[in-house]
């Protein structure tokens, strides 16, 4: 699941990424979750009335950069399930591309 500052992949950021790990639909304990600081990318009014994430909530927390590696782990081999996952993985492509 993400979070974002908003709703257009292109200009704005991941700022929660999380997932459970499900072996034959029952949850395994292994989980994965970060708050991710948008790097100066203001978080728009309607997307905190949604997910009530502030500015001073990210402040400290790590970039995409850094904890790209370890969401790549975590899902290695996975098929991924998502609830409204165009969006989802739209900005996962972006956030990627934006790495090289």
């Amino acid at each position: 699941d993400t979070e974002t500052t908003g709703l257009d992949s292109r200009d704005d950021r991941v700022i929660e990424l999380g997932g459970v790990e499900l072996v034959n639909r029952f949850p395994t304990g292994r989980t994965f979750h970060h708050y991710i600081n948008p790097q100066g990318r203001a978080i728009h009014a309607e997307a905190q009335s949604v997910h009530g994430i502030s500015a001073a909530d990210l402040a400290g927390k790590p970039t995409f950069a850094e904890i790209a590696e370890e969401w790549l782990r975590f899902t290695e081999g996975a098929k991924l399930v998502a609830h409204n996952a165009t969006f989802d993985i739209g900005f996962l492509n972006v956030e990627f591309g934006r790495l090289g």
